[in-house]
């Protein structure tokens, strides 16, 4: 395991801070630190801290968000904020699924199977996911997607500037010696490509992801129709968020931002915005040479050889032997596995990648924990936020760009946003009466 004298330092620190919440009656403060560390401090850093990079093999090198997921869990059992013995069956599913993902791994892998991998990409996430939703209280949530959300658009700033600048703006040297898709993000620029911003965030597809999760907060926060410089400053974070979009070069987050707005736009009967946006689409599409912009942004793949990698996939997996296919390779076999269908590194798409690696067994389980923590019947409006429609909005958008890229099929902190979500979803189907402003309605949520 990789420890350090600073890592020793993070975990005293997070330690104090999240028992300080905690035992105040802050908890939203505690959860708001862990999305701090999670949009802050990207997996591929880790290094800095633990001594060691993130991908080495052989080495259990938990993020610094899965560090203080443990923590806050703890901190919250042992100030009984959070009762074992009261646990619901939601969370005893979602756990069981998750003993049952580590079992079957263990017993196929090994000890291959305690990896960075299964630590943040399932066990953490989950765990995290049960004592949010245990916890947070629906008139909490304004204030907690508020600061996730702020968190997000202070990243998308630091992609436009490294989007100028053509290298990441806090850890360039530190990913130029550590990390292998950095070394041709920074320097495809010279072959006339656009640079890939990464962020605090780490990869630029992970940044696509969450930049398209801040529009989807960005359309559903309420704001005073006649507040004229509110609606200038929503357009000031409107241009950031699509400049990060940009900087990412990810045609899926692309194209998914796109998809969206034209359905929230219809869906919300702002048939005039909609108009008005085609009217621009045409008009930019007779204005503009798009074969050039698009060379300049997608020149990395004129020949279509990503998306072919992506079909490819699709026809190998099915090429796959059944038992190889029913239990899986585990996190440490299969790119020698893939390499002899003349596959380097992974799939490309996240669900292909997660039942290669667990198995369709445990994926058919790592669906059904996910089933059990979403609860659709949330409060419509809570605070300044249309809830419901949020929630609803950024899982289908992480969902389907899930699809297009390994995002989540690889080791990193992603899936924490993915099991917060689904927790929200929880958490805004209680049962609060919320005190709100007058020009608010006031909402009355479920319990869970």
């Amino acid at each position: 395991m990789a420890f350090s004298a600073i890592l020793a330092v993070f975990l005293a620190a997070s330690a104090v801070l999240n028992f300080w919440f905690v035992s105040r009656g802050k908890v939203v403060n505690a959860v708001i630190f862990l999305f701090a560390v999670i949009l802050f401090i990207p997996p591929e850093a880790v290094g800095l801290i633990s001594g060691s990079p993130y991908s080495t093999s052989g080495m259990v090198n938990v993020s610094m968000a899965g560090y203080d997921a443990l923590i806050l869990f703890f901190c919250l059992v042992v100030t009984r904020k959070l009762h074992i013995r009261t646990i619901s069956l939601t969370a005893l599913i979602v756990l069981g699924c998750c003993t049952v993902i580590i079992l079957m791994r263990l017993c196929v892998d090994g000890a291959g199977a305690l990896s960075n991998k299964m630590v943040d990409n399932y066990l953490l996430p989950m765990l995290a996911a049960i004592s949010m939703a245990k916890v947070l209280k629906p008139s909490e949530m304004p204030k907690l997607l508020k600061y996730i959300y702020v968190f997000i658009l202070m990243n998308a700033a630091v992609a436009c500037v490294e989007l100028v600048i053509k290298q990441s703006l806090f850890f360039d040297s530190y990913y130029l010696n550590t990390v292998g898709w950095y070394k041709g993000t920074h320097n495809i620029y010279r072959t006339d490509l656009q640079f890939r911003g990464t962020a605090l965030l780490g990869h630029p597809l992970v940044n696509g992801i969450y930049y398209v999760l801040g529009i989807v907060y960005l359309y559903n926060k309420i704001i005073p129709k006649n507040n004229v410089r509110l609606m200038i400053f929503k357009g000031v974070q409107f241009a950031l968020l699509l400049g990060g979009i940009i900087s990412t070069n990810s045609r899926g987050a692309l194209l998914i931002f796109a998809v969206y707005t034209v359905v929230f736009l219809y869906t919300n009967k702002k048939i005039g915005n909609l108009l008005l946006l085609f009217m621009c689409a045409v008009i930019l599409i007779i204005a503009l040479d798009f074969d050039k912009i698009y060379s300049m942004m997608f020149a990395r793949d004129v020949s279509g050889d990503s998306a072919m990698v992506r079909f490819k996939a699709l026809e190998v997996f099915t090429k796959m032997p059944l038992e190889t296919l029913i239990l899986g390779e585990g996190f440490n076999k299969v790119s020698a596995v893939l390499s002899q269908y003349d596959i380097a590194g992974n799939f490309e798409i996240s669900y292909l990648i997660i039942m290669m690696e667990i198995g369709i067994i445990g994926f058919i389980f790592w669906v059904i924990s996910a089933i059990t923590m979403y609860n659709p019947k949330m409060a419509k409006t809570v605070g300044d936020i249309k809830a419901k429609s949020m929630i609803n909005g950024m899982l289908a958008c992480f969902l389907l760009l899930a699809a297009t890229s390994n995002s989540i099929g690889d080791p990193g902190t992603l899936n924490f946003m993915f099991w917060a979500m689904l927790a929200f979803s929880r958490v805004l189907s209680k049962e609060e009466q919320i005190s709100l402003p007058d020009n608010m309605l006031e909402t009355n949520v479920r319990v869970f």
